[in-house]
C-alpha cells in the first residue's frame, strides 16, 4: 500500500509541516449549516521542542470532534438537540460504541486502508428524518520516522542537533565521543522508552544487539555506518530506519 513517506520532508519544513485532508461538505436543507470536523492524533509520540502538528502513523487513535452551527429564518438552531450520525469507512458507528463519547468519536487508523474516510451526517432529532447536511473527510496515515540527534553535555536537544541526512556524510574530527539519540516520531508510544518499542542498531552491517535504548554510544573511527530500526509490537506497520555514514577527519 502507498503512504505518505515524512522521509521526503527535510527537517526545517518538518517544523512548519501542514498537514491537508480532502474535505467535502453538503447543506441539504433550506437552512445555513457550517459542519467542521477537527481531528487530533493523541497517541503519536513528538519530542517535547518539536512545534508541528504531531501526525497520525499508521495505526495511530485520533480523536475526532464536530464543530456545527445551524442559522434557520427563524433565528439560531440550539445544536445540542442535534442527533449525529457517524460513518467511519463505510460503517457505522453507533451511540452505544465504547468510540463515540458524546458526539467526540475516537478511531483507530485501518492498517489495510490507505486513506481513511469518515462521514458525519447531522439531523435535526434522533429520528433522523429530516438531514441538515453533510461532512466527509479523509486522513491519510504518515511514516513514522526516526530521526538521530548529536547530543554533547548539553542536555537539551535542538532540530541543529540532527544528523541523519540521507545523502550526507557526517563529518567528525578524530578523537570525538558523543551520544546519538533516536527520536521516534509519529510512533504510537508515550514516550521513548515506551516498551511497545525496539530500537535495533546495527554498525557496519553487524547487528549489535543493543535494542533496548534509544542511545548509541559513538568513538570516532569506531564504526563507517550505522543504521537502526525501530519498531513498535503493538502495530504491525509503524516501523522506521535511519543511517549515517562517517566521515572522519584525520
Amino acid at each position: 500500500m502507498s503512504r505518505i513517506n515524512i522521509l521526503k520532508i527535510s527537517l526545517p519544513i518538518l517544523l512548519f509541516v501542514i498537514f491537508f485532508n480532502f474535505s467535502f461538505s453538503q447543506n441539504l436543507s433550506g437552512n445555513n449549516i457550517s459542519i467542521n470536523i477537527e481531528w487530533q492524533a493523541i497517541d503519536s509520540y513528538t519530542p517535547t521542542f518539536y512545534r508541528g502538528r504531531a501526525l497520525p502513523g499508521e495505526e495511530a487513535v485520533i480523536k475526532v470532534v464536530p464543530f456545527v452551527e445551524v442559522n434557520s429564518s427563524v433565528g439560531n438552531i440550539d445544536t445540542s438537540k442535534l442527533f449525529y450520525v457517524w460513518t467511519y469507512n463505510d460503517s457505522l458507528v453507533y451511540g452505544d460504541s465504547n468510540n463515540l463519547i458524546g458526539n467526540i468519536l475516537y478511531i483507530t487508523l485501518d492498517y489495510y486502508r490507505p486513506v481513511n474516510t469518515l462521514k458525519l451526517d447531522v439531523y435535526t432529532d434522533s429520528s433522523q428524518s429530516s438531514l441538515l447536511g453533510k461532512k466527509i473527510i479523509e486522513i491519510l496515515p504518515f511514516s513514522s520516522l526516526p530521526i538521530l540527534y548529536r547530543k554533547y553535555d548539553n542536555p537539551l536537544l535542538t532540530y541543529s542537533n540532527a544528523i541523519n541526512k540521507k545523502y550526507e556524510e557526517l563529518k567528525v574530527n578524530s578523537g570525538d565521543s558523543f551520544n546519538i539519540v533516536a527520536e521516534p516520531y509519529f510512533f504510537s508510544a508515550k514516550n521513548t522508552l515506551d516498551p511497545v518499542l525496539t530500537y535495533s542498531w546495527t554498525t557496519d552491517g553487524v547487528f549489535n544487539g543493543n535494542i533496548g535504548s534509544n542511545v548509541y554510544n559513538y568513538f570516532a573511527n569506531s564504526v563507517k555506518k550505522l543504521d537502526l530500526k525501530i519498531t513498535n509490537s503493538q502495530k504491525i506497520l509503524q516501523e522506521g530506519e535511519a543511517l549515517i555514514n562517517f566521515s572522519v577527519n584525520q
